[in-house]
């Protein structure tokens, strides 16, 4: 009986720890690596699972590279993101914290481009410099390089939005 219990027990906290989601706020931010490239998803947008499965496709090659994903909360569970998701590079789901879905004192739900927003606002007055002048939106990926942001858009085939991230990286 000893072993069984153990044996749950060891299998239990073994599902937690690989599956460990973190909400992602500036703090967070600030925390990971100087230079790393941010992906940011939600699992409602089927052009948002293409990208980030090419990305991480592609980064399987560049294991020196620190990725991270942040995930919008709205309709986020650890299920889905396994079904849509071919490669888990890290051990971490980020997903954007509640409070950037509340308004004001009475707690409401605002859509998730205003979440996002509300995010790129409060980078912007932590001191980041974004480089680059683009929305932040779903299926966008940031570059972080110290206290500068770069934010890249895709307007063009997954292929070649993987190609650019990998190129801005590097430089």
């Amino acid at each position: 009986m000893k072993k069984i219990t153990f044996f749950l027990l060891f299998c239990l906290l073994s599902k937690l720890s690989y599956s460990q989601t973190i909400n992602f706020t500036v703090s967070e931010f600030q925390n990971l690596p100087d230079t790393c490239i941010i992906f940011i998803s939600a699992l409602w947008c089927s052009p948002c699972i293409e990208k980030q499965n090419m990305l991480e496709d592609s980064l399987k090659f560049h294991t020196k590279i620190p990725y991270f994903v942040v995930y919008d909360k709205m309709k986020y569970t650890k299920e889905k993101r396994e079904s849509l998701i071919r490669n888990k590079l890290k051990n971490t789901d980020y997903l954007l914290d509640s409070k950037y879905y509340q308004t004001g004192g009475i707690i409401s739900v605002v859509s998730p481009k205003k979440a996002i927003k509300k995010f790129y606002i409060d980078l912007s007055s932590q001191g980041y410099s974004i480089l680059k002048d683009e929305d932040l939106w779903f299926g966008n990926c940031i570059i972080k390089k110290k206290n500068n942001i770069i934010i890249l858009k895709s307007d063009k085939t997954p292929e070649i939005f993987v190609e650019k991230i990998l190129e801005v990286y590097k430089n």
